[in-house]
């Protein structure tokens, strides 16, 4: 025996393994059904305001941003999807002037 647990072997804890997989599965299928009925229940003028007619801004205003609106922007964000879960981003707050020319 090559030491992997069979399908339909109980694993060293005693649990079976196919039914645990079948558990997983249903949970999976679970979790999708209820995403999906959180989307229809959004409607089109949410669905446009996030996905249809979202931009991105490119413009920029000569005021600073609060530290509770920065933490805000930040939290929304951080659990964005990325490439392959890879999260990419790298992000910097910048608050002096001095900084931001040296960067």
């Amino acid at each position: 025996m090559d030491g992997r647990v069979k399908p339909g072997h109980d694993d060293k804890r005693g649990t079976d393994v196919a039914e645990t997989a079948d558990d997983a599965a249903a949970d999976a299928r679970r979790a999708m059904l209820a995403v999906r009925e959180r989307i229809a229940a959004l409607g089109d003028d949410a669905l446009d305001l996030i996905l249809r007619e979202a931009r991105s801004m490119n413009g920029f205003v000569d005021r600073p941003v609060g530290d509770d609106q920065l933490r805000r922007i930040h939290d929304l964000m951080k659990m964005g999807p990325t490439s392959g879960n890879c999260s990419p981003a790298r992000i910097l707050f910048l608050r002096f002037d001095e900084v931001c020319r040296i960067l």
